[in-house]
C-alpha cells in the first residue's frame, strides 16, 4: 500500500516547530543577525523594543579580589500611560530612529553583571563588599524625570544571563526574565528578552 509523502511531512514540521522559542533566536543572536546596541522582549504579553547602553567596571570585593563586571541599561521611547500602564506602542523602527526627537520614556537596567557566561539572579539591592546583580524599571517624562518605579517581586524566577562575551570585540550577548511591581501594585513581566551590546569602559 502507498503512503502520499505529503502526509509524512506534516508529523516533521510539527516536531521541528514545537522547541522553546528561545533556540532559534538564541542563535540568531549569536551569529550576529541581532542588532548590536539593541534588546527585544515581551512586556505584558506586549513587543518592546529599545537601545542597549554598557559600561564596565573592575571591584575589589571579598579579600581584595579583583573580579570584572558591567552594567546594562535599555531605553526605548514607547509611549506609556503613568495612570494605566498601557503602552501605546509605536513601530519597531521608531524605537531606534535617532533622526526624530528621541525621548527616552522607560529605563530598564541591571547593575553589577559578571562579565563572564552564566545564568545570574537577580535581586533589589546590593553592596559594595558583597555585590549581587541588581535590576530595576522606571518609567519615565521628559525623558529624566522618573515619575513611577518598579521593584523585582519576591519568590519570582528573576535573571539574566549571558550567553556570549569577546574580550577582543567587547561585544556581549544576552537575555532575561523578570517580574517587577510599582508601590501601587502594577505589574511589569518582561519575558523573552534579548540584548546585544558593547561593552563600554567607565571613565
Amino acid at each position: 500500500m502507498s503512503v502520499d509523502r505529503r502526509l509524512m511531512i506534516v508529523p516533521l514540521v510539527l516536531v521541528l516547530t514545537s522547541h522553546s522559542w528561545c533556540q532559534p533566536k538564541m542563535n540568531a543572536i549569536v551569529k550576529g543577525q541581532f542588532k548590536l546596541g539593541s534588546v527585544t522582549a515581551l512586556l505584558n504579553d506586549s513587543a518592546w523594543y529599545g537601545k542597549a547602553h554598557t559600561s564596565r567596571r573592575s571591584w575589589k570585593v571579598k579579600k581584595h579580589k579583583k573580579s570584572n563586571w558591567f552594567d546594562v541599561s535599555f531605553l526605548t521611547n514607547i509611549p506609556h500611560s503613568k495612570y494605566s500602564f498601557t503602552l501605546d506602542y509605536t513601530s519597531h523602527q521608531a524605537a531606534f530612529d535617532t533622526s526624530i526627537n528621541w525621548i527616552p520614556t522607560q529605563w530598564l537596567s541591571f547593575n553589577n553583571v559578571p562579565l563572564a557566561v552564566g545564568m545570574y539572579k537577580l535581586f533589589n539591592s546590593s553592596s559594595r563588599q558583597d555585590p549581587v546583580v541588581e535590576a530595576r524599571y522606571d518609567l519615565l517624562e521628559g525623558g529624566d524625570a522618573i515619575s513611577d518605579s518598579y521593584h523585582l517581586k519576591k519568590d519570582d524566577n528573576n535573571w539574566i544571563q549571558i550567553i556570549k562575551y569577546s574580550s577582543i570585540t567587547g561585544i556581549v550577548v544576552g537575555r532575561f526574565e523578570l517580574k517587577l511591581m510599582s508601590q501601587s501594585g502594577k505589574t511589569a513581566h518582561f519575558r523573552r528578552g534579548s540584548f546585544k551590546a558593547k561593552i563600554v569602559a567607565e571613565d
